[in-house]
């Protein structure tokens, strides 16, 4: 939760971070010593919290992908998975493009002579 609070700061408001902060503290603290329930109880208020602030990220990555998407609508291209208008035949596919692909890897061995 460290992690994804450092490297999602600028996505997550203070309200959201304060309370994850805490119950970190509190797990550490509960780590720390040898009562058992305290452990769990911590575990799962870290876990409460942190659901919260998944909720929020993908809030955030979704709105953030809808607006994006420019509004494409039903039968645009691109719309429906199919070639967009960036990735025609001819084209050069952008820089860091994924491009699906199979690749089948054959042993020399069993190739016909």
């Amino acid at each position: 939760m460290e992690k994804l609070i450092r490297e999602n700061r600028d996505k997550l408001s203070e309200g959201d971070i304060k309370p994850v902060e805490a119950a970190i503290e509190k797990a550490k603290s509960a780590l720390a010593g040898s009562n058992v329930e305290a452990i769990k109880a911590a575990t799962q208020e870290l876990e409460g919290v942190s659901h919260k602030v998944a909720e929020v990220l993908y809030r955030s990555t979704t709105s953030a992908n809808a607006a994006g998407a420019g509004g494409e609508t039903p039968g645009a291209p691109g719309a429906d998975g199919g070639p967009s208008a960036d990735r025609q035949p001819g084209k050069k596919p952008n820089e860091g493009e994924v491009i699906d692909a199979e690749y089948v890897d054959v042993d020399e061995s069993k190739k016909p002579n």
